[in-house]
C-alpha cells in the first residue's frame, strides 16, 4: 500500500503569527512564493491501528527537510535533491516511494528520496482544437446512437491539457537526458503546432481517418513525442485531459498507471 502526505511551503519563511492548514505553520507575506511537496511512502498497515504510519510524523520530517534546505539558490533541481538527501538521512516513519515537488505554473519534479536516482519531470502544455467523433463505416444513425452530440457534423471543441513526463537530468549538469527546454520545443513542435485551433478531422492529417478520442489523440501524442531523436527512450508517460472530468493516459511499457502525472 501507498501512502502519500503533501506539505506546502513559502518562500522567504514568513513571520509568525499567521497560520497555513496545509502546512500548519505561518501562511508569510503576500509576495512570498508557494510551493508544495509530497512525500509518499510504501508498507502494511498496522492491524491494530489501521496506519501505515503516523502522518504527523511525515509532517515532522518534511518540515525539518524543508527547513534545512532553504532556499533554491542552485535552481530547483539541485534543491529537490538536497530535500531528498536531507529526508534520507532522517528516521523515516516508513519506506518512501516517492518525493514530488509541484511549482504553480503546471510543472511538477518527482525523485526516489531512497536512491535519489534520475528525475521525472512533468509539463503541462494546452491547445484548443475542434473536432467530431465519427466512425465512417458505421450509418448516421448508429454514429449518433454511439457519440450522441459529439457526431454534430460541424464538430465541437475542447481546451485540452496535456501533461509529458520524461526522465530528465538537472539542467546544471546536462547528462544525456533531455532537458525541460528540449521537452517544450518538441511538444511545441510535434503537437501544439500541429493541433491548436485545428479541425482535427479536417486540418490534422494523424486523424484523416482516425476517430479523434481522448484515447486515440493521447496514443498518437505518445508515438509522436517518442518517435522524436530529442525524447526517444526517456518518455515516461502522455496524460490528455479532454475536460476536467476526462482524461487519458498512455505510459511507456514497463511503467505504471497511477492517479497522479507524477
Amino acid at each position: 500500500m501507498i501512502l502519500s502526505r503533501s506539505l506546502r511551503f513559502l518562500i522567504p519563511e514568513p513571520s509568525a503569527g499567521q497560520r497555513n492548514g496545509w502546512s500548519g505553520g505561518p501562511l508569510g507575506a503576500a509576495a512570498a512564493w508557494a510551493g508544495e511537496v509530497t512525500l509518499a511512502v510504501v508498507g502494511e498497515p498496522d492491524p491494530r491501528t489501521g496506519f501505515l504510519c503516523d502522518i504527523k510524523a511525515v509532517d515532522a520530517v518534511l518540515l525539518q527537510g524543508l527547513r534545512s534546505v532553504g532556499a533554491p539558490l542552485n535552481g530547483w533541481f539541485a534543491w529537490l535533491r538536497d530535500l531528498a538527501a536531507k529526508l534520507g538521512a532522517q528516521d523515516l516513519p516508513a519506506r518512501p516511494a516517492f518525493l514530488t515537488l509541484r511549482l504553480g505554473t503546471g510543472i511538477e519534479l518527482t525523485i526516489d528520496p531512497a536512491t535519489e536516482s534520475t528525475m521525472h519531470y512533468t509539463e503541462q502544455f494546452e491547445f484548443s482544437a475542434a473536432h467530431r467523433l465519427h466512425v465512417a463505416s458505421l450509418t448516421d444513425e448508429e454514429n449518433v446512437a454511439l457519440f450522441g452530440k459529439c457526431n454534430n457534423p460541424n464538430g465541437h471543441g475542447h481546451n485540452y491539457v496535456v501533461d509529458v513526463t520524461i526522465e530528465v537530468s538537472d539542467p546544471a549538469c546536462p547528462g544525456h537526458t533531455p532537458t525541460p527546454d528540449c521537452l517544450a520545443r518538441v511538444v511545441r513542435r510535434e503537437v501544439i503546432d500541429r493541433y491548436d485551433h485545428r479541425h482535427l478531422n479536417l486540418d490534422v492529417a494523424d486523424y484523416s481517418t482516425l476517430n479523434p478520442t481522448v484515447e486515440n489523440i493521447t496514443a498518437t501524442v505518445f508515438r509522436r513525442l517518442a518517435a522524436t531523436p530529442e525524447l526517444g527512450a526517456h518518455l515516461l508517460r502522455v496524460r490528455v485531459h479532454e475536460t476536467a472530468k476526462t482524461w487519458a493516459e498512455v505510459v511507456r511499457e514497463g511503467q505504471s498507471y497511477s492517479g497522479s502525472s507524477g
